[in-house]
């Protein structure tokens, strides 16, 4: 299997997300479609190749002896087969495989194997689909039903116009696109068909966008200033359960009422990154020898090629925490002493929300689930004996508690009222082209804030990448928004600054004031004062577009919102966007009040 870095999409497609064409009333297809196609997969020799087939149509469809073709070999589904409106039938070369990657999805047809007696078999087989490239065509009779085209293929027959479609790297599968507006299927017979910013790994979820709209109370809080005492009452408060999915946990004061929940008969869950950026720590092991030996279940997700684990995400970088099914807070903070400090005059700059509705709270948990899931290969549990174990021999926890000379001036606060809540999950919501984050970005009509730790100036590679060849969709959908008459202002973090990055925070300084000054915008970007402000960082990955904010993990490169388990939730409430507007101000000015 060839092994290829994620590639771009084409320079029209980026164009087209950040300057979307007027809605068009769109027909739904009346008939079969091609909807998935699956090539290069991550297991040797690729068994688990597959093909979806989907019946967007109003009625029932009876395929027997429709074939599949592959331009050389074809194979035809059996006698009796139909398909149901919007169902969407799994056609794999080996059910076992097939199930062993994606778990939660139960093929329909096998064709290269007999693995599973409870999945019925294809009239023949096309063998293997060429990586390189080829075509996958739906046949009734010789009727072209739909066709997919992709790679080196020179195939000019019926059911396709144009370009074939580019290969994926391992693991990615060609997925066609839907209008979101509609959720009608694209079907022009050519690749603009499967343009799509999503790249869609194996085994990973698919959560539909949702919003919930509810009166209570939400609590947001910062880091420094009230991290610490927010978690730990918020995990003192659990009666039944606790389920924790953080990219590093790493500070040993959480254990104490992790392990008092655990005491009182409270359910403990937690899911780590198991290979985070310069390896999983023995901090972290400790901790998590800790919570499994007071009775807690630990699970970090893996990568292990030789045994078969595959990661669905390249890292999980969210940081959120769901308490008796029915409570939820997301930040954007690992787990350590400078993420969350047991003393608010040192550590990172970030922010963080509890929300209190269950149906917001039911939607988190089905994502935890996910990702949860033991039958997932790459969802490892603590094991003893093996680097996903315990500390090395001799290890002496870190148990400082470092002191700084920041002010704190801004307390959690309990805000009842009225609140509409849409949580964000990457990949799954994070590149939408009409919602969630660009739509929030898009709906700003006064006022738009950004405080990150870092905006690349363009999604491409540092030698030949460029804002105009490979932009940042985030950043150029907030440039347009200060055209629009927007005012906008961002502060970036100065910790880590690196001038041979041509993608750095401080040429995007540069880059976004320069087009302020050239296009006369109110728009201004600065890097954080960090002797002023007396925070180690700025950590925070947040916006504010007038009434809304988006307290999340998603930092403003093309990994985190493309291949990493993010997580964060747009808040639409005056008052709390009000409460981080205080922040904002603050750090921006350099300590000083905000500014009338």
């Amino acid at each position: 299997m060839k092994k290829l870095s994620i590639l771009f999409v084409s320079v029209v497609m980026f164009v087209s997300v950040l300057f979307p064409s007027s809605s068009v009333v769109q027909a739904a297809p009346d008939h079969l479609l091609i909807t998935e196609v699956y090539v290069d997969t991550n297991l040797p020799s690729e068994p688990e190749e597959y093909i979806a087939v989907t019946n967007p149509t109003r009625a029932s469809v009876r395929i027997a002896g429709w074939r599949l073709t592959s331009g050389k070999n074809s194979m035809s589904f059996p006698s009796g087969t139909s398909i149901s409106p919007n169902q969407t039938l799994y056609i794999t070369k080996n059910a076992s495989k097939f199930l062993q990657e994606f778990v939660t999805i139960t093929p329909d047809f096998e064709y290269g194997a007999d693995s599973s007696p409870s999945t019925p078999q294809m009239n023949a087989s096309i063998g293997s689909l060429a990586n390189s490239g080829g075509e996958v065509i739906l046949q009734d009779g010789s009727n072209v039903v739909d066709a997919v085209i992709y790679g080196n293929s020179s195939y000019k027959g019926t059911g396709w116009s144009g370009e074939s479609i580019p290969t994926k790297p391992s693991g990615v599968m060609t997925v066609r696109d839907r209008t979101e507006s509609s959720g009608i299927w694209e079907d022009t017979n050519t690749r603009a068909d499967f343009n799509q910013l999503r790249v869609y790994q194996a085994g990973q979820s698919r959560f539909d966008l949702d919003s919930f709209t509810f009166s209570g109370t939400v609590t947001p809080y910062t880091s420094p200033d009230s991290s610490f005492s927010t978690l730990e009452k918020y995990l003192n408060s659990a009666k039944k359960t606790i389920d924790i999915n953080v990219y590093e946990f790493q500070n040993t004061y959480l254990l104490e009422p992790i392990k008092k929940a655990l005491s009182r008969g409270v359910k403990v869950r937690i899911f780590l990154e198991g290979q985070p950026v310069g390896g999983l720590l023995d901090q972290s092991k400790y901790v998590a020898q800790q919570i499994t030996k007071a009775g807690g279940q630990v699970r970090f997700i893996i990568s292990d090629t030789a045994n078969e684990r595959y990661k669905r995400y390249r890292f999980n970088h969210a940081k959120y925490a769901i308490v008796d099914g029915a409570r939820v807070l997301m930040q954007s903070e690992n787990w350590k002493s400078t993420g969350v400090p047991t003393t608010n005059t040192y550590g990172n700059r970030g922010w963080g929300i509890i929300i209190q509705n269950p149906s917001f709270a039911s939607y988190v948990k089905k994502v935890f689930e996910a990702d949860w899931n033991p039958s997932f290969r790459d969802s490892f549990p603590y094991t003893p004996g093996t680097k996903y174990g315990e500390p090395s021999a001799g290890f002496v926890p870190d148990t400082s508690n470092p002191t700084g000379k920041y002010p704190a001036p801004f307390p959690a606060k309990n805000i009842t009222g009225s609140f509409t809540v849409t949580p964000i999950f990457a990949p799954d919501a994070t590149l939408l082209q009409e919602k969630a984050i660009l739509g929030m970005i898009r709906s700003a009509k006064s006022e738009l804030l950004v405080e990150q730790l870092y905006i690349h100036k363009h999604w491409g590679n540092t030698k030949t990448g460029s804002p105009e060849t490979t932009p940042n969709i985030y950043l150029e959908e907030m440039i347009n928004a200060a055209r629009r008459g927007v005012k906008v202002r961002v502060v970036l973090d100065a910790s880590f600054l690196d001038a041979s990055d041509p993608r750095d925070n401080q040429y995007t300084i540069k880059y976004i004031n320069e087009i302020a000054s050239r296009e006369k915008l109110d728009m201004e970007a600065k890097l954080f004062n960090q002797s002023a402000i007396r925070v180690d960082k700025i950590h925070n990955k947040g916006i504010i577009a007038d009434q809304k904010v988006l307290v999340s993990s998603i930092n403003w490169s093309r990994n985190s919102p493309e291949n990493n388990r993010e997580a964060g939730v747009i808040v639409e409430n005056a008052e709390v966007a009000s409460f981080y507007k205080d922040v904002f101000w603050w750090d921006f000015m350099d300590g000083a009040k905000k500014p009338n």
